[in-house]
């Protein structure tokens, strides 16, 4: 039997880490609905930004850029209910 992490929205497979290839992660962060940047200057550009949700579905309209010559990730303020609180995994590929 293999063994990953899958998550699903709604009965469909968003994310299935066993078909995931090439990607490190950076980090998992909470996402609370205020704004929230996460910089990682340790690592260089031109890779391919993913960010998934703990629970499959989209809690930010996250933003991707390497503007200061490393990859940064911006999380909006969102308007989320306040015992509403979720991760999201960072990732590079």
């Amino acid at each position: 039997m293999t063994k990953g992490l899958k998550i699903r929205k709604s009965g469909r497979v968003v994310f299935d880490s066993t078909l995931a290839v090439g990607g490190v992660c950076l980090g998992i962060v909470a996402i609370t609905g205020t704004a929230s940047v996460y910089s990682f200057p340790a690592f260089s550009t031109g890779h391919t930004p993913i960010v998934l949700f703990s629970d499959g579905a989209v809690r930010s309209t996250w933003q991707y850029d390497e503007v200061m010559g490393y990859p940064r990730f911006t999380f909006p303020a969102t308007a989320v209910a306040p015992n509403t609180r979720t991760s999201a995994g960072i990732y590079l590929k």
